[in-house]
Protein backbone atom coordinates (compact mmCIF):
# COMPACT_ATOMS: atom_id res chain seq x y z
CA UNK A 1 0.00 0.00 0.00
CA UNK A 2 0.93 3.48 -0.37
CA UNK A 3 1.16 5.86 2.41
CA UNK A 4 -0.86 9.12 1.58
CA UNK A 5 -0.57 12.56 3.20
CA UNK A 6 -3.22 14.36 4.90
CA UNK A 7 -3.62 17.92 7.05
CA UNK A 8 -6.10 17.24 9.50
CA UNK A 9 -7.36 20.19 11.64
CA UNK A 10 -8.65 20.46 15.26
CA UNK A 11 -11.46 22.40 16.48
CA UNK A 12 -10.70 23.30 20.35
CA UNK A 13 -12.97 25.43 22.23
CA UNK A 14 -12.15 26.27 25.70
CA UNK A 15 -15.13 28.65 26.99
CA UNK A 16 -15.38 31.55 24.67
CA UNK A 17 -12.10 30.83 23.25
CA UNK A 18 -11.70 28.81 19.94
CA UNK A 19 -8.07 27.66 18.62
CA UNK A 20 -7.42 25.35 15.32
CA UNK A 21 -4.23 22.58 15.65
CA UNK A 22 -3.26 20.97 12.32
CA UNK A 23 -1.42 17.77 12.32
CA UNK A 24 0.45 15.61 9.37
CA UNK A 25 -1.01 12.29 8.28
CA UNK A 26 0.86 9.87 7.19
CA UNK A 27 -1.95 7.09 6.15
CA UNK A 28 -2.92 3.90 4.17
CA UNK A 29 -6.41 5.32 3.35
CA UNK A 30 -9.08 8.68 3.94
CA UNK A 31 -10.63 5.92 6.65
CA UNK A 32 -7.24 5.42 8.67
CA UNK A 33 -6.30 9.10 8.55
CA UNK A 34 -9.81 10.23 10.04
CA UNK A 35 -9.36 7.70 12.83
CA UNK A 36 -6.08 9.06 13.72
CA UNK A 37 -7.22 12.22 13.58
CA UNK A 38 -10.50 11.13 15.80
CA UNK A 39 -7.99 9.56 18.08
CA UNK A 40 -5.93 12.85 18.58
CA UNK A 41 -9.26 14.78 19.31
CA UNK A 42 -10.02 11.80 22.08
CA UNK A 43 -7.01 12.08 23.58
CA UNK A 44 -5.70 15.86 23.00
CA UNK A 45 -7.13 17.17 27.01
CA UNK A 46 -8.51 13.36 28.11
CA UNK A 47 -7.45 9.92 28.06
CA UNK A 48 -9.54 8.67 25.38
CA UNK A 49 -12.51 7.52 27.35
CA UNK A 50 -15.10 10.17 26.85
CA UNK A 51 -17.87 9.39 24.83
CA UNK A 52 -18.52 11.20 21.38
CA UNK A 53 -20.73 14.39 22.06
CA UNK A 54 -22.03 17.19 19.93
CA UNK A 55 -19.51 15.77 16.87
CA UNK A 56 -16.53 15.60 19.64
CA UNK A 57 -15.33 15.45 22.74
CA UNK A 58 -15.73 17.35 26.39
CA UNK A 59 -13.00 17.48 29.02
CA UNK A 60 -12.58 19.25 32.10
CA UNK A 61 -16.05 19.03 32.83
CA UNK A 62 -17.54 20.43 29.88
CA UNK A 63 -15.43 23.75 29.60
CA UNK A 64 -13.14 22.04 26.69
CA UNK A 65 -14.60 20.54 23.41
CA UNK A 66 -12.25 19.27 20.93
CA UNK A 67 -14.05 18.14 17.72
CA UNK A 68 -12.38 16.98 13.77
CA UNK A 69 -12.84 20.42 11.78
CA UNK A 70 -11.08 19.43 8.56
CA UNK A 71 -9.25 16.42 7.16
CA UNK A 72 -7.87 16.70 3.40
CA UNK A 73 -5.31 14.93 1.47
CA UNK A 74 -2.26 16.89 0.40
Amino acid sequence: MTTQTFLGTLEVRIGEHQLNVRYLIGANSPGSADQVLTDAAACFYGDGTAPEEDGGFYANGGEVHVSEKLLRPI
